[in-house]
């Protein structure tokens, strides 16, 4: 898939993320027609020449000419495609910008209270590796040493908050 042969079949708006056909692609599509369906995991799909890609992958190809190896949706909602939420990142990157677990009963990721201890624990993972950033008689204490991990070791803005 090129650059230019996206261009021929889709028009993609990069404010709101939409891709409209430009020509038909089956019976079942008009031109003009929203492309793609979601699949299980909420990403958005969408046939192009007889194969099925992700949307924000597209919208990489679209704007740039080349499709990275991933893409991150910077306020976590896979359904928002616009080209201001999407960036090229690694696996790491993206690993350092998701969602607060839906169990985590701190509010902050990597934030724990130890019943054994009456105290609570901080944690990051960096380079495959957790470390321990020490155990904290307030949440408040814990989650400022978290805080502080999470920029020095590079974690986007964004990461263990509910966005979406």
């Amino acid at each position: 898939m090129t650059q230019s042969r996206l261009k021929k079949l889709l028009h993609y708006d990069e404010k709101t993320g939409v891709f409209k056909r430009r020509t038909k692609a089956s019976c079942r599509t008009n031109i003009g027609d929203i492309a793609g369906g979601y699949d299980a995991g909420g990403y958005l799909h969408i046939r192009v020449d007889g194969k099925r890609m992700k949307a924000h992958r597209l919208a990489f190809l679209y704007m740039t000419g080349s499709m990275p190896v991933e893409v991150d949706h910077i306020n976590h909602d896979k359904k928002d495609n616009s080209w201001s939420n999407l960036r090229s990142a690694t696996r790491t990157e993206q690993n350092r910008n998701h969602t607060r677990r839906i169990d985590n009963t701190s509010d902050k990721t990597g934030v724990t209270f130890s019943k054994r201890e009456k105290k609570y624990r901080a944690r990051i993972s960096h380079e495959k590796k957790r470390i321990s950033l020490g155990t904290f008689n307030t949440k408040d204490e814990a989650i400022k040493a978290r805080e502080k991990a999470e920029i020095k070791y590079g974690y986007h803005k964004n990461h263990g908050k509910d966005l979406t």
